[in-house]
């Protein structure tokens, strides 16, 4: 006769599963555990969906550790893009504003190909516009995983870099003044620097080239500008390079006093314009940016920045 009963021991519920599992019918499995089948189905039933609970428990665990993985991967290639993509402006003509920079940094794929939770069909296409707010929600995890790193290192370099565009600007005005007051100096030297040129813009040239080399000695401040080379022409004219780059645009003169006119007064442009008070606040504004920019660095070493985020929670990890 079969026992009626409210619990069963550790073994007699190993007896129930084995011989369920084995496709026993419950009938048999009354009649070999001496349990009411009804009794057993029901301790096997709840038994089932612990087993069942605890799976999902387990499912759930590897989901959220490979999300977290993937998780502290984008966070850190967010902040590799970063110590990539900011710098010092490189050319003299920037004009582009710290968030603009920092827009187009942003505008990276960083997710590239994931799908949340591995889920198919759940990655889509995104706009600049897209990938910029999805970079600053990263950005924003970044931080509240890191709450002990200088973070506003990346908001000084904003105002640094914002600074010097503006200082920017007004250096080329002051190019132009610089070379108007030396070529109004001295009785002839504009006539003589505009004869040797068939071009009309070649006071605007000169422009070019001076503020050229104002920003090479701004970039390098060791070397020895200004650089003005002389290079003779098969055609027996005379190319003017500025800088030691040959990164300018080249004037072409055909007359010698052209030549020696155009050399004296861009190499005293040059030099005046280094001694002013604009290239002094650009230079200024460049170390506080090269200062930031090595914060930044260190601070996006994966090495330093792996075990902190380990250790610490935001809103975008994985449950």
């Amino acid at each position: 006769m079969s026992r009626r009963i409210k619990r069963l021991s550790e073994e007699e519920l190993s007896k129930i599963v084995q011989l369920r599992q084995a496709r026993t019918g419950w009938v048999e499995i009354q009649r070999q555990t001496k349990i009411d089948r009804r009794i057993a189905k029901r301790f096997y039933d709840d038994w089932q969906r612990n087993q069942s609970m605890e799976e999902l428990r387990g499912a759930r665990k590897d989901i959220a550790a490979e999300e977290f993985r993937k998780h502290m991967f984008y966070l850190i290639k967010l902040a590799q893009t970063l110590v990539r993509g900011l710098d010092i402006p490189r050319l003299q003509s920037e004009s582009r504003s710290a968030q603009g920079v920092l827009n187009t940094l942003l505008q990276d794929d960083v997710l590239g190909e994931y799908s949340p939770y591995g889920l198919p069909g759940t990655r889509w296409k995104l706009s600049s516009d897209e990938n910029i707010h999805l970079n600053e929600q990263l950005f924003q995890s970044l931080k509240a995983h890191t709450p002990e790193l200088r973070w506003d290192a990346v908001s000084e370099w904003e105002g640094a870099w914002d600074t010097c565009i503006q200082a920017l600007d007004k250096l080329n005005k002051a190019g132009r003044v610089v070379i108007n007051n030396i070529l109004n100096q001295e009785k002839g030297v504009r006539d003589k620097v505009k004869r040797g040129s068939k071009k009309k813009d070649v006071i605007e040239q000169m422009l070019r080239g001076v503020l050229h080399m104002a920003w090479q000695n701004v970039l390098d401040p060791n070397e020895k500008y200004p650089v003005v080379q002389v290079l003779q022409r098969s055609d027996k004219r005379s190319e003017i390079v500025f800088g030691d780059d040959k990164k300018s645009e080249g004037l072409i003169l055909s007359e010698v006093d052209s030549v020696i006119e155009v050399k004296r007064v861009s190499e005293w442009a040059a030099n005046n314009l280094y001694a002013g008070e604009v290239v002094s606040a650009i230079n200024q504004e460049i170390r506080i940016m090269h200062e930031r920019l090595k914060e930044v660095r260190e601070m996006a070493n994966p090495l330093l920045l792996g075990p902190v985020i380990l250790r610490t929670r935001c809103e975008l990890c994985p449950a």
